[in-house]
C-alpha cells in the first residue's frame, strides 16, 4: 500500500509539473513575431533609458513609451541584430519572480512589414513589455544582466542610466 501511495504521490507531481510546463512556457518567451522582426529589421533601434519616469516631462528629451531617452544606436548589421536576437532569447529562460517595479534602462525598436514593435526591458525588475503592431502589450518575464544590451551602447557612445 505504501509503495502504490508513493508511485501515485510521483505520478500526481510529474503530471502537475508537465501541465504547469504547457501552460506557462509559451508566455516565458518574446513571440516569434517579435523576434523576426528585432532578426530582420536593418535600422533597428537599441536606447538607453532613464528609468525614473517622474523625471520624463522635466529632462527636455525625447520619450520613449514615457522615459527619456539618454541616447541610440542603430543596429544595422545582421550580425550585430543577431547578437540582440540571442540576448532576448537567453534573458527568456529561467527566472519567474516578478518584481512590482518597473524602471526599464533599454528599450529597442523593430520595425517590419506589419509595423512596429517596441521593447521596454527592465533587468531589476525581471520584466519586458512588447508592444505589438495590433496595439497589444505582452509582458515577458527576463532575468540576469543586462550586459550585452549595456556593451553595445558603450561600444557606440552612448550614455549609460544610472544602476
Amino acid at each position: 500500500m505504501k509503495n502504490r501511495t508513493r508511485r501515485i504521490c510521483i505520478f500526481f507531481a510529474a503530471f502537475v509539473t508537465l501541465i504547469l510546463l504547457a501552460v506557462f512556457r509559451p508566455f516565458n518567451r518574446f513571440g516569434s513575431a517579435t523576434i523576426r522582426a528585432v532578426r530582420n529589421d536593418p535600422t533597428l533601434v537599441l536606447y538607453s533609458l532613464n528609468p525614473n519616469r517622474s523625471e520624463a516631462g522635466t529632462s527636455g528629451k525625447e520619450l520613449f513609451h514615457g522615459y527619456a531617452i539618454l541616447g541610440q544606436t542603430t543596429i544595422n548589421e545582421p550580425k550585430d541584430r543577431e547578437v540582440v536576437v540571442g540576448e532576448l532569447k537567453r534573458a527568456t529562460h529561467g527566472g519567474w519572480a516578478l518584481a512590482m517595479c518597473f524602471d526599464p534602462r533599454h528599450g529597442i525598436r523593430a520595425t517590419d512589414r506589419t509595423g512596429v514593435y517596441d521593447l521596454l526591458l527592465c533587468y531589476q525588475c525581471n520584466k519586458a513589455y512588447v508592444f505589438s503592431p495590433d496595439g497589444h502589450r505582452t509582458t515577458v518575464p527576463i532575468h540576469g544582466p543586462s550586459t550585452t544590451l549595456n556593451a553595445i551602447l558603450i561600444a557606440a557612445h552612448v550614455p549609460l542610466p544610472e544602476q
